[in-house]
């Protein structure tokens, strides 16, 4: 399986490069907003749509040509993705670029070996050797790069490399791993293993919210405005370096040890909007730690799997299927007692256990006032017919017991 991989390494640009960099950066900038906003005034004018190039404009503009060109003809294609992802419903419109934006970067293609590693240091166009620090190993092709300026001043490269990936596609169904996300923790397993936030975050939300007031406390336009946003924008990158750190190694430990685990398709955009879960949702960062999952189990041959969104994790005894229903909307019950097994539970690790079944095929089946069915239709117990109105007044009251 081909597939491509990107490698992201701090890089250390001379006095001159920085000069060239900050050029180019500048230059794809103007060269995006020239393109949109002439774009614009053509559809208005019920012109053609696409009519202008990065020639068209270096030829107007020599001062274009001092720039790597790969990187203004990448402004295109983005631009063009952009636009595609517009009418496909699935970004908003393109907007315009500033110079004062958190993050500055240019995408330029390796043609004709024009990016490679010299002697320990990355070769670039136009720019030279540039003192990198390589962590790990570069493996495959190198297709392109990115080069990024942060608001901290900080200079990154993202090399992407095309490789091929062994996927197992059978895996070993004994190591497969069930992962529920949990609002009291951060995700629980269905090994039992409870998984907490690092308790950093609440310190570092403090220390901005700190620096902030001494931020609006500054004059507009003056030194000491610049350096406490300076020191604003690090804590900002610290704070964020160390959320990808956690969530890093978290996600390689869990895929080092499974074959295969398997998670909720949970809209991660609805749970924002739901009362004091916003901003705990964005901080944890459920969407990211989903997302390393599923790249690093290409990288590692292994297989990440989302269960179906109506699947009733929460509300299934794992030990015998059965359905409770009032645990839907109750995210007050963290313990519950099966009123057909007499099976306790705790319910985020009753749920990963569910959510493992639902794909080793080992479900008990689903089992709803006596109408029970497996996972994959079958029907099981018919013989067995359990009357809402028994099962209501004295089970239910011992099933939810509050801990």
């Amino acid at each position: 399986m081909i597939r491509r991989k990107a490698y992201k390494f701090r890089i250390y640009p001379t006095e001159d490069q920085i000069v060239l960099l900050n050029k180019t950066f500048g230059c794809v900038r103007w060269m995006w907003n020239s393109m949109l906003s002439d774009n614009i005034e053509c559809y208005q004018s019920g012109g053609p749509f696409w009519i202008n190039t990065p020639a068209i404009y270096k030829d107007m503009f020599e001062w274009l040509k001092e720039v790597d060109s790969l990187s203004l003809c990448n402004v295109q294609l983005n631009l063009k993705k952009s636009y595609n992802n517009f009418f496909s419903k699935r970004s908003k419109f393109p907007r315009f670029k500033n110079k004062k934006d958190s993050k500055q970067s240019y995408t330029t293609n390796n043609v004709n070996n024009s990016i490679r590693i010299e002697n320990g240091k990355l070769k670039l166009p136009k720019l030279g050797l540039m003192e990198t620090i390589f962590h790990r190993r570069i493996e495959g092709d190198i297709k392109s790069v990115t080069i990024t300026k942060t608001a901290s001043n900080k200079y990154y490269v993202s090399i992407l490399s095309e490789q091929d990936f062994q996927h197992i596609t059978n895996p070993n169904k004994s190591t497969v791993l069930g992962m529920d996300y949990s609002m009291n923790h951060f995700v629980v397993t269905s090994e039992g293993e409870k998984t907490n936030p690092p308790n950093w975050y609440y310190d570092m939300e403090k220390k901005i919210s700190k620096l902030n007031k001494r931020l609006h406390r500054k004059v507009k336009g003056s030194n000491n405005r610049n350096k406490a946003k300076q020191k604003l924008v690090t804590v900002y990158e610290e704070m964020t370096s160390k959320k990808k750190d956690f969530l890093h190694k978290l996600s390689y430990k869990f895929l080092k040890n499974n074959d295969a685990i398997v998670l909720e398709d949970i809209d991660l955009t609805r749970e924002k909007e739901k009362e004091h879960w916003g901003k705990k949702v964005s901080s944890l960062g459920f969407g990211m730690f989903r997302t390393m999952l599923e790249y690093k189990a290409i990288s590692f041959g292994k297989e990440v799997v989302k269960a179906d969104k109506y699947f009733p994790s929460t509300q299934l005894c794992s030990h015998c299927g059965f359905q409770n229903k009032l645990l839907k909307n109750n995210l007050k019950v963290r313990h519950w007692k099966c009123p057909i097994c007499l099976k306790e539970h705790d319910r985020d690790i009753n749920a990963a256990i569910n959510l493992k079944q639902s794909y080793t095929g080992a479900s008990p089946g689903i089992h709803v006032w006596g109408n029970r069915t497996s996972t994959n239709g079958t029907v099981l117990l018919t013989s067995l017919v359990v009357e809402p109105e028994k099962v209501v007044s004295p089970l239910m009251a011992q099933a939810l017991s509050f801990r």
